[in-house]
């Protein structure tokens, strides 16, 4: 019991980290299922592709490229290469990787912004953010005590 708490807390750390990350919700989501099945002491997820699809309900191919991008990223680290995997009759395991703290965007994360991934997203992204932004602000002067509610 005591194991999967901390389980839990690596997976909220890697989405708190992820947060401000042109990531769409597919690689939140994969990422978030290994770490919730990733043990705390050396971060190694043990469970296997199939375990993946049963998880998160994605084909295949789906995990596999969001892997990719993961293993781009710096974000796991394949622990086995093919060869061995073949002879031994192993499956993958993975190490995961937390990301820098406190990026304000993703542009920030140099191994990130190199990839044609953040290069296809960001831009999208930048507006999302100024979206929350402009939410946060609208919030924010919603729950001010002497102003009045301003509906749009």
């Amino acid at each position: 019991m005591q194991e999967q708490h901390k389980n839990m807390n690596l997976a909220r750390e890697f989405v708190y980290r992820l947060q401000n990350t042109c990531y769409n919700h597919t690689t939140i989501q994969l990422i978030n299922a290994m770490a919730q099945n990733t043990n705390m002491k050396n971060q190694m997820y043990y469970g296997g592709l199939l375990a993946l699809q049963r998880q998160t309900h994605m084909g295949l191919s789906t995990i596999k490229s969001q892997i990719r991008i993961l293993k781009n990223d710096g974000l796991i680290k394949s622990i086995f290469d093919k060869n061995y995997l073949y002879k031994e009759h192993k499956r993958q395991n993975y190490q995961l990787i937390l990301p820098p703290v406190g990026l304000l965007n993703c542009s920030e994360w140099g191994i990130h912004a190199k990839h044609p991934h953040h290069l296809d997203s960001f831009q999208c992204f930048v507006e999302k953010l100024e979206f929350y932004r402009r939410e946060e602000e609208r919030l924010a002067k919603l729950q001010e005590p002497r102003t009045p509610p301003q509906w749009d």
